[in-house]
């Protein structure tokens, strides 16, 4: 019998649109690998402030230490009027978000096209 072992995460950037980068997240994020995917969310501000997406559909699975991150992330992002944070989830992590009722805070959408129009409009 095999052991299940866990999917190490992987983390891309990439500009979607001018001034809109899209973190994308494939694999699971808890808390021992959350640092990394904090560190990617970093890199895609620093640059002009730009919007930003994050995108966990390639995601299998996230812990509340993942959560944390996303209401930083917007907390940071969000200091003007104009939204320039969005998620886009489904499976698990969209069940996660919506049990904690993060998707009252942080908009969430079912597609990276309808987030970069979201935080890109």
């Amino acid at each position: 019998m095999q052991a299940s072992e866990s999917s190490s995460p992987e983390f891309s950037r990439d500009e979607v649109e001018p001034g809109t980068v899209a973190v994308r997240v494939a694999g699971e994020v808890d808390l021992s690998s959350v640092e990394a995917m904090s560190a990617e969310g970093e890199r895609a501000i620093a640059g002009d402030s730009p919007q930003l997406v994050v995108d966990l559909t390639a995601c299998e699975f996230i812990d509340s230490s993942v959560l944390a991150l996303l209401v930083e992330l917007r907390k940071r992002l969000n200091s003007t009027a104009r939204a320039r944070f969005a998620v886009v989830a489904n499976g698990q992590p969209l069940q996660v978000i919506k049990t904690t009722q993060l998707d009252r805070e942080i908009p969430v959408f079912s597609s990276t096209d309808d987030a970069v129009g979201a935080v890109s409009g």
